[in-house]
């Protein structure tokens, strides 16, 4: 269950993210975003390192995802958030930490946002008061726990601290044990150029032995060390279709090859029932598995058949409305 907390953490870190926009926002939403609010060459380098969880969603791309959501309703998350809110943002990233890190999550929006409005907005609010870190002046709400940043071209939201981060002055102390910036902050925005969504989880070993679990009593003792897992949505060569791709990373070629020959059988397990707190995993291991997976080296690639979009928002519907009912949060 802690794993797919830290997803559907995800999931509200977006979400709350746009519902402070939507409370600062004014009414008349751009009808078209200028050019100039795209990420930067490595988006995930402006974000502290250190991260266990890393998100990307490109809300312009997948308006139409989105606008479904809204009228099919019943998601209590999203009644959270405004939908105008949303047209004022182009793309989200952010991340994730461990408890006791400088901050929890971290999170940048780049789009066209109303300063001033929002300026005067957050001057008359009683909860929020300005702050100031070194060069940086910033909005620090201390009943919400929020701190925001604001230009008109880029959002920031954290619980911590904003901050400016050169992505080539990282500090070691920053990295944990190891003295290599993690894998993540090298993947640029052509990588991101064609995702709806894209999730890195640096600390997968929970995942892993949930999804093994699946597997019935071999799966229950088989250890496969992974060093990452990277989730990627994105539209297929088909109109109106998406492909869930999933990239596991192992430690060595030699656990490579044995979690792509398990992921090989891993159909006939999934068709066998298992507990009901298991659903969601069940469905996207169905989707990423109707493929055979492939093995190059250390990483197993998964790729799902197209997926059309009415069914793509039956499944994130029913992941958004599982979270609600066992409230994750």
């Amino acid at each position: 269950m802690k794993v797919w907390r830290m997803f559907y953490k995800g999931t509200l870190l977006l979400l709350g993210t746009l519902l402070v926009l939507g409370y600062t926002a004014c009414t008349t939403v751009p009808a078209a975003l200028t050019p100039g609010t795209a990420l930067q060459s490595k988006p995930f380098a402006e974000l502290p390192p250190g991260a266990d969880l890393y998100v990307y969603l490109d809300l312009q791309r997948s308006q139409n995802i989105i606008n479904t959501l809204y009228q099919k309703g019943g998601i209590p998350s999203l009644k959270r958030v405004p939908q105008k809110s949303i047209g004022y943002a182009r793309q989200v990233y952010g991340a994730l930490y461990t408890e006791g890190s400088k901050q929890r999550f971290y999170a940048k929006v780049s789009g066209q946002f109303p300063v001033f409005r929002t300026a005067l907005s957050l001057t008359l609010s009683p909860d929020w008061k300005k702050k100031r870190s070194g060069a940086l002046s910033y909005w620090r709400s201390d009943k919400d726990g929020l701190s925001l940043l604001l230009t008109s071209r880029m959002v920031t939201l954290t619980d911590g601290i904003p901050q400016y981060i050169d992505s080539n002055q990282i500090p070691a102390s920053d990295l944990g044990s190891s003295s290599e910036v993690p894998e993540a902050v090298e993947i640029t925005r052509e990588e991101l150029a064609d995702s709806n969504l894209y999730l890195i989880l640096n600390s997968p070993d929970r995942l892993v032995k949930s999804a093994l679990g699946t597997f019935g009593p071999l799966g229950q003792e088989l250890q496969i060390p992974l060093k990452q897992i990277r989730l990627k949505l994105s539209p297929s060569s088909m109109p109106k279709t998406y492909t869930v791709e999933a990239r596991l990373i192992t430690t060595s070629p030699s656990y490579g090859r044995a979690l792509g020959a398990l992921l090989s059988l891993g159909t006939v397990f999934l068709n066998q029932p298992i507990e009901n707190s298991e659903a969601v995993l069940r469905q996207l291991g169905t989707l990423l598995l109707s493929e055979r997976p492939s093995v190059e080296g250390a990483v197993v690639s998964l790729l799902s058949k197209p997926v059309d979009e009415s069914e793509l928002t039956l499944l994130l519907q029913s992941i958004l409305v599982y979270f609600d009912r066992i409230k994750t949060l």
